[in-house]
């Protein structure tokens, strides 16, 4: 139960249903609103100290008021855990407008382990992400070690930068063609 505090406690009936009514401030302010709002009769007394709701009731009961039950609020369950979302790779426009076959994307990688490492991406993330990138970002992590990458070691993103107007030259050297 709340520890709430009232220092107004008392009874009204409202469509002839008799119920507890708890407020703070002063019992006139409280008596005001009520009868206005076409409670009758209303009976409210301004208590010595506040006190929580249990205690109201208690001593309401004291004073030789009738105290209408109250009713139980319902205890909430907690909600079920939902389901986890399915990874779906992601695919960027420009391979989704593309003619060619989308290539698999659990493909292995070379420089892969170093191309996650250096992108500071969680395994789940990696493989998240289109063969395109997780070549890309691959290539750029072993030509940052020194490591060469020649012509035909990443065929996906070649394919996606030839799209893009990059000739790749046989020793991985990237030139853009200039229309």
């Amino acid at each position: 139960m709340s520890e709430k505090t009232f220092t107004v406690v008392g009874t009204s009936v409202h469509n002839g249903e008799t119920k507890l009514r708890l407020a703070n401030g002063a019992a006139a302010d409280r008596y005001k609103v009520l009868v206005k709002a076409g409670h009758d009769p209303v009976t409210l007394y301004d208590m010595p100290a506040p006190m929580t709701a249990a205690d109201a009731a208690i001593w309401l009961a004291a004073q030789g008021d009738t105290v209408p039950v109250r009713p139980v609020a319902a205890v909430k369950q907690p909600k079920a855990a939902k389901e986890p979302k399915q990874a779906v790779p992601r695919v960027s426009k420009r391979a989704a407008k593309s003619e060619e076959p989308v290539v698999d994307n659990t493909v292995p990688v070379a420089h892969e382990e170093l191309g996650r490492a250096a992108s500071g991406m969680s395994l789940e993330y990696w493989n998240q992400q289109s063969i395109v990138t997780r070549q890309e970002v691959s290539r750029n992590a072993a030509w940052a070690q020194g490591i060469a990458c020649p012509k035909g070691t990443y065929a996906a993103l070649e394919a996606w930068l030839k799209k893009d107007g990059v000739h790749v030259n046989d020793d991985g050297t990237l030139v853009a063609e200039y229309v």
